[in-house]
């Protein structure tokens, strides 16, 4: 998994809720210097209609050193799906997974 502390990429989805919004981080962890593309896609839907969000592109991460790669707030009582994943020393990761290193 993405998140397994052993692996030598972790990645996943850090959320937290403050005042009535929900915050949801898309994060990698690296046990060395990285580089890569990534995608983090969001769909939400509350009363108030629904949203759409899409961050991507080119990224650096310093080894053991937790990196933000995408970030949104929404309504904390939206609901979401939620599409993260990398590329890396050629391969694809997906990044959906809880990574609770925060909060």
């Amino acid at each position: 998994a993405a998140t397994d502390p052993n692996a030598p990429i972790q990645c996943g989805v850090a959320t937290h809720t403050d005042g009535g919004m929900l915050f949801i981080e898309g994060v990698v962890l690296s046990k060395s210097n990285l580089t890569g593309s990534y995608q983090f896609q969001l769909n939400s839907s509350s009363g108030g209609g629904t949203n759409s969000i899409s961050q991507g592109g080119n990224f650096s991460a310093t080894a053991q050193q937790v990196t933000t790669l995408g970030q949104v707030s929404i309504n904390a009582g939206s609901r979401y799906s939620l599409d993260f994943t990398l590329q890396a020393n050629g391969q694809k990761l997906d990044c959906n997974q809880t990574f609770d290193w925060r909060y």
